[in-house]
């Protein structure tokens, strides 16, 4: 599972997939982050999170979520991910958390 942060990311939003998943699911899931460019995203509130890596990661995801950002709303997904990108993963549920 791939969680993808972008900036200004609710730190609830991406938690709670993280604790869902990495935390009390950990045999089912490989839980990754990636940013775009692989480095650290601004999170709202002002604190920063580094993730494990770029979008190169959603090659090996089966299942993508996108938290939602307080300023953008979920309508950006394609705008940040190019179809492309997503095309080169593997078949996958995109979640967005809203």
């Amino acid at each position: 599972m791939v969680v993808v942060l972008l900036d200004d990311v609710l730190p609830l939003d991406y938690a709670i997939p993280i604790h869902v998943f990495g935390r009390e699911a950990p045999e089912a899931y490989d839980l990754v982050t990636v940013t775009i460019g692989g480095g650290p995203v601004r999170v709202a509130g002002g604190t920063t999170v580094t993730p494990d890596g770029g979008l190169e990661l959603l090659r090996r995801a089966r299942t993508v979520v996108v938290p939602d950002t307080p300023t953008r709303g979920c309508d950006h997904v394609g705008e940040d991910i190019s179809p492309a990108v997503l095309r080169e993963s593997r078949p996958f549920t995109a979640g967005l958390a809203a």
